[in-house]
């Protein structure tokens, strides 16, 4: 698997976003239209057993950031259906 997003997962992402978002603002800053999806997929730590733990299980993301106030928001890869 490529860590960088396909221009057709891209327009899948796009699309999924707008299906599912009622507003089209930061919800930081308010800016209409900000968040800009990024070229890779992102995965954070996972934290078990009382410690982050790094290279195990790991939830695939697509992540977007705004372009204004830099606010970043994760949605799920998976149950975006790009990713199995």
């Amino acid at each position: 698997m490529s860590d960088e997003l396909s221009p057709e997962q891209i327009k899948a992402a796009q699309a999924w976003i707008a299906d599912k978002r009622k507003n089209h603002s930061c919800p930081v800053c308010n800016k209409f239209n900000s968040l800009i999806i990024q070229a890779h997929f992102v995965s954070t730590p996972i934290f078990a057993d009382g410690q982050v733990t790094i290279g195990g299980t790991t939830y695939p993301s697509v992540m977007l950031v705004c372009d204004n106030c830099g606010f970043l928001q994760l949605f799920s890869a998976v149950r975006m259906g790009l990713l199995k």
